[in-house]
């Protein structure tokens, strides 16, 4: 027994959950596999899976309705009770509609889902459940935006079979709460000749209301009270783009076409993001600057950027209302336009430097007014400001804000 023990070797017996797990989107023409880049939330934080040789983890989805499949297969597996079994972890978090190990099953039911002109048309009944509410181009192809509720059962289906993507590709993704009214569901389909139009992609925002004061909301009627018709802030909490559409701009797209669509809203006053990554905050925040620049409102430009003007606060509060942004996220696109049109204003390094050194303070108040050492608090300003800067040059670069003729949609 000791013999045994001392030459047993954990490793042979871990995988990683990450490499394991294999996800792919099938259709008739073939399959797109790959690997999610997030697995924690489903095997925990080392993301490791104990007990198993040669572990193959196949997660397949119907490129139309999304009709899961879940296969395991493995070398070897230890005989011990407590090994995980990562079926049963992962049916945790997949609708009870998953098929598991009988490919065959699965793909009869995704074919009679997918039926033209059938009454079990899994896609054809979701849309009549959804409002259309953008469509666009995109390299010679047809793309519709949809909006609706969870409250749907066809709809909270759907919801139920995708809603895994949101924790394998987003960071600290979470699921909703499908009781809560106050979310809407946006998905964004390939419209396909054959009627069968494939998911590109998907965002959940949630409305918070807004509380105007006193005299507007007393000057709201009955029937605004009753419709929900007061004034409100939307927040986009889940945004993505699924793998075999990635990098095909449809994220601008879709961030645009929801800008675009909440912007003529009278009653959202304003739209924020839910702990950005990285990445979605480069996407943002070119979207952002490309729209403020355009022609159609024409703020970030060499002729409008007065920096006597921007140093107003109340100037700086009316254009951010106006444009319905969060302040923060409106002031550092203030920023980035004035690094771009730096020499065409005129515009001094040290100007510059204190203008954005302005809201870093006060972003950071309590923690700078805590140190006792005044060069230490220039000292961390400057680092942060020179941080800063650089990472604007970085987003700047290649970008085009002059004579900037696009609209919302086609940026």
């Amino acid at each position: 027994m000791s013999d045994l023990v001392g030459t047993f070797s954990p490793e042979l017996w871990t995988c990683s959950s990450t490499k394991s797990l294999i996800v792919s989107i099938d259709d008739t023409n073939g399959c797109f596999k790959f690997n999610p880049i997030f697995t924690y939330p489903i095997f925990g934080d080392a993301e490791q899976i104990f007990g198993y040789k040669n572990l193959k983890i196949e997660l397949k989805f119907d490129s139309i309705n999304y009709l899961p499949f879940l296969e395991v297969k493995f070398d070897e597996k230890l005989n011990n009770k407590q090994i995980e079994d990562p079926v049963l972890k992962l049916k945790e978090f997949l609708p009870s509609s998953v098929i598991v190990q009988d490919e065959n099953k699965w793909i009869h039911q995704s074919l009679k889902e997918n039926e033209l002109a059938s009454k079990d048309n899994f896609i054809d009944n979701l849309l009549k459940e959804l409002v259309k509410i953008h469509e666009y181009e995109n390299n010679g192809k047809q793309y519709e935006l949809f909006k609706g509720k969870l409250k749907n059962l066809r709809l909270l289906e759907f919801h139920k079979r995708i809603q895994i993507f949101v924790l394998l590709f987003i960071e600290a993704g979470s699921y909703i709460d499908e009781n809560d009214d106050n979310w809407d569901y946006y998905f964004l389909f390939e419209r396909q000749s054959s009627q069968l139009n494939k998911l590109v992609g998907f965002c959940t925002a949630y409305s918070y209301w807004k509380y105007p004061g006193f005299k507007e909301y007393d000057n709201l009627s009955e029937s605004q009270l009753l419709e929900n018709k007061f004034y409100k802030r939307i927040k986009i909490s889940q945004f993505l783009i699924l793998p075999p559409y990635q990098n095909q701009r449809h994220g601008f797209k879709l961030y645009n076409s929801l800008f675009d669509y909440w912007f003529k809203d009278e009653f959202i006053q304003e739209i924020t993001i839910e702990d950005p990554s990285e990445r979605f905050d480069d996407l943002r925040d070119k979207c952002d600057l490309i729209r403020l620049s355009s022609t159609k409102i024409n703020l970030i430009s060499s002729k409008n950027l007065n920096f006597a003007k921007i140093n107003s606060s109340n100037w700086l509060a009316d254009k951010q209302r106006e444009n319905k942004m969060e302040k923060r996220q409106f002031l550092r696109c203030i920023e980035m336009g004035l690094v771009y049109w730096k020499q065409r204003l005129h515009l001094s390094e040290r100007e510059l430097r204190l203008f954005v050194k302005r809201r870093l303070y006060e972003k950071n108040k309590d923690a700078l007014d805590s140190l006792e050492d005044p060069s230490e608090r220039k000292n961390l300003l400057e680092i942060a400001y020179e941080r800063v800067k650089k990472d604007y040059e970085r987003l700047l670069e290649g970008l085009e804000l002059e004579n900037n003729k696009r609209s919302i949609d086609e940026s």
